[in-house]
């Protein structure tokens, strides 16, 4: 599934920021300190247009992403170090969101810049022209630690009753601004500059599902219409391991101090009320990222991992709507999922949701185990069927309700694996999952991209970016009826990461700004374009 910005989506109608954006004109490109403007032109490379440099004085950029939507664009940076806050203290870490206007693209504009202090990027998403952007704090105040090297038992118990004295001066002096981060906004047209907390008290709460109370999760919510200028936001005491997002909820699970367990978070984001915590449910478990949470059918499907001495299981957890209504007694007090959602065991390494079907696979010492399960059912799995398959499995992408293609390593034995395998397997028929196609690409060390945005789907032909060595190459494999083929293999210069589709042309993009460009009819090889060197 392709979004119309050109990178994958996990849900359609919800867009991920990335760094490549298309409007089907241009490709908007962010590497770091650059924003290039390249303009796509008929049967030959895209041309480049502009280049903006934003200042990285004292600073070391850590990440940077980009949304675009109608004549704007949203750039996010994460930057560590090269600021000092209120107080004088140096700022590990800083957000810094830059809305741009792209009424010419050939001229685009920095209109506003909204810096977030002590504060870390986690990702950003668009839906209907609304940005909503996640972010993690580590604002707190210095505290003191007890002396315990050397100590006896009594000194011990002194020092401990002492740091606990000298914690509390510290908090009665520190101010608010010493636990919440704060903003400054700066608009390009006039200089004028605005400062103030991130969000306000009344809208920080307190999972009880959390045993955390120093860091922090928040979520900011504007609309491009109007851009930096009012923005929505709430937060919550505790910490993020994966944020997953649908038209209508964003769902941020965390891990507990012990990391043995997890809590998921749910918030909504209405037009008439705008932003809200909903409340939060506990998981007996790890949630490993993003790809672990799905919501089919108004239910939140979990995939988590508990781990008994070196005994791994998996198991999914089902979350009700209802599952999120939460009682507030005040400000700053959260509340629990008030339902017990049923849990199934399943043994997986890999887990896809499509649609109505759930695929998970097994690695084990003669290949991969794969189950197809059916869940129209909201609290039970209808198994399919099962195969077996000699590989290990990278990654399932579903092409449509009853079919899916797989992408894993053939091996003899699984420390052996040498070449990608590419099957198609077919759930039309209950209890007749099988591979009804397969091609393998051969290479002694072929390696598949891990990042999943770097795997496209268009035009019935799935593009796989894969390198061996120092050699890179884009794989597009024919997918029609129950056969699969290998279409075309095109070799790039250097590592590209991003295979977009416009028209009938491919262009595969590498993040430092170098653009290969084919013929989608006959793959001619139509040439590359660079920002050059000298602006790198």
């Amino acid at each position: 599934m392709t979004s119309a910005t050109g990178t994958n989506l996990s849900v359609a109608g919800v867009d991920e920021a990335d760094f490549v954006k298309t409007d089907g004109n241009h490709f908007f490109l962010v590497n770091y300190e650059y924003l290039s403007v390249f303009t796509l032109r008929d049967h030959q490379p895209p041309e480049h247009t502009t280049l903006i440099k934003l200042s990285t004085a004292n600073e070391s950029l850590a990440y940077s992403e980009l949304l675009i939507a109608s004549d704007r664009a949203l750039w996010f940076r994460s930057i560590r170090g090269g600021f000092v806050d209120e107080d004088g203290d140096k700022v590990d870490w800083t957000t810094e969101i830059n809305e741009l206007d792209l009424s010419n693209p050939a001229a685009p504009r920095v209109l506003r810049t909204l810096t977030l202090l002590h504060m870390g990027y986690l990702g950003a998403h668009l839906v209907d022209g609304q940005v909503r952007v996640v972010l993690s704090d580590v604002k707190e105040p210095a505290l003191a630690y007890p002396r315990t090297h050397g100590a006896s038992a009594s000194e011990i118990e002194e020092n401990v009753e002492d740091t606990e004295k000298e914690n509390n001066r510290i908090i009665r002096r520190a101010g608010l601004n010493a636990w919440h981060p704060t903003y400054e906004l700066l608009d390009h047209r006039t200089d004028e500059r605005s400062t103030g907390f991130v969000v306000p008290c009344s809208r920080t709460y307190l999972p009880t599902t959390s045993d955390r109370g120093q860091s922090g999760i928040y979520m900011i919510t504007f609309d491009t219409s109007t851009g930096l200028e009012h923005w929505d936001a709430v937060s919550l005491l505790d910490d993020v391991s994966a944020v997953y997002a649908t038209t209508e909820s964003v769902y941020v699970a965390s891990r507990t101090a012990r990391r043995s367990d997890s809590q998921i978070h749910h918030f909504t984001v209405d037009d008439r009320v705008g932003l809200t915590y909903s409340g939060s449910v506990a998981v007996p478990g790890q949630i490993n990222d993003a790809k672990s949470l799905d919501e089919y059918n108004k239910h939140l499907w979990v995939w988590y991992t508990q781990r008994d001495g070196r005994e791994t299981k998996s198991r999914m957890l089902i979350i009700a709507p209802d599952a999120w209504s939460a009682s507030f007694n005040s400000p700053g007090s959260g509340g629990e999922g008030a339902a017990r959602p049923e849990r199934h065991v399943l043994a997986a390494d890999v887990v896809m949701f499509a649609g109505a079907l759930v695929y998970v696979s097994d690695i084990n010492s003669d290949g991969v185990h794969v189950a197809v399960l059916d869940r129209r059912e909201p609290n039970k799995f209808a198994n399919v069927g099962e195969l077996d398959l000699p590989s290990s499995t990278w990654y399932i992408h579903p092409l449509e309700e009853n079919k899916a293609l797989i992408v894993g390593r053939e091996c003899e034995w699984i420390d052996t694996c040498s070449d990608i395998m590419i099957g198609q397997i077919g759930t039309i028929e209950p209890s007749s999952v099988a591979v009804s196609g397969s091609v393998s690409v051969f290479g002694t060390s072929l390696r598949v991209l891990d990042d999943d945005r770097a795997f496209l789907f268009s035009n019935d032909v799935a593009w796989v970016l894969a390198y061996e060595g120092n050699k890179y190459s884009a794989y597009g494999i024919k997918v029609v009826g129950e056969s699969v083929t290998i279409d075309a293999t095109l070799p790039v210069g250097q590592f590209t990461s991003r295979a977009i589709v416009v028209g009938r042309t491919l262009y595969l993009i590498a993040q430092t700004g170098k653009i290969y460009t084919h013929d989608l009819d006959n793959y001619m090889n139509l040439g590359e374009v660079t920002l050059g060197d000298q602006e790198q």
